[in-house]
């Protein structure tokens, strides 16, 4: 949404509200919801939102505003702190309890979200500051990247499955060197996010 005023935001998130639920406004409906009693206002904001790619030509039909792509519908991932892949350095997120994200995107049911510390799963393109979309469970296979809870901090985890037994192997380590007991399994990986 950049290159919007506040308004020209809130018109299209009127708009985008309707779509979801099935509605078609008037100007002078729209009017009443921004709180501008002017159509021709109403009427400026969106040729705005036209000029700018969000809304499609209509040719003035009644109540036949398009939007230019449908609104996705979001859902809210708790932030739940930073999971170890290694030492890592990455800039703290945004102090936010929640992010939104499509949920076509990151699929149905509970998510948790971490911001990965480390850069050993650099080779599986999981680096130092990216984020990872978790759902909470216990169920995961063999290859499945998992967190996992230690002692004292969550930690990212490859499932291996071996001579009928499941084992979590730490970021980074060799199957020989490296599997760690003591660990929870918290959640297997859904999404990898990164910021560029």
């Amino acid at each position: 949404m950049k290159g919007l005023s506040p308004k020209q935001k809130q018109v299209l998130g009127i708009l985008e509200n309707a779509v979801r639920e099935g509605q078609h406004l008037t100007v002078r409906e729209i009017g009443d919801l921004i709180g501008v009693s002017s159509t021709c206002t109403v009427h400026q904001h969106l040729k705005a939102l036209e000029r700018k790619g969000y809304l499609k030509p209509t040719n003035h039909r009644h109540r036949s505003i398009q939007l230019t792509s449908p609104p996705r519908p979001f859902i809210a991932i708790p932030f739940s702190g930073t999971v170890a892949a290694g030492d890592g350095s990455a800039a703290p997120l945004p102090t936010s309890d929640t992010i939104l994200l499509p949920s076509d995107l990151v699929g149905q049911g509970d998510k948790l979200l971490y911001q990965v510390r480390g850069d050993r799963l650099a080779h599986l393109s999981i680096r130092d500051g990216d984020l990872v979309v978790v759902s909470p469970g216990t169920e995961a296979q063999d290859g499945d990247m998992v967190v996992a809870q230690s002692q004292d901090e969550a930690v990212l985890c490859r499932v291996v499955c071996e001579n009928g037994r499941t084992s979590l192997l730490p970021a980074g380590l060799a199957a020989a060197n490296g599997e760690q007991d003591g660990l929870s399994l918290l959640g297997r990986v859904a999404l990898v996010i990164r910021r560029l």
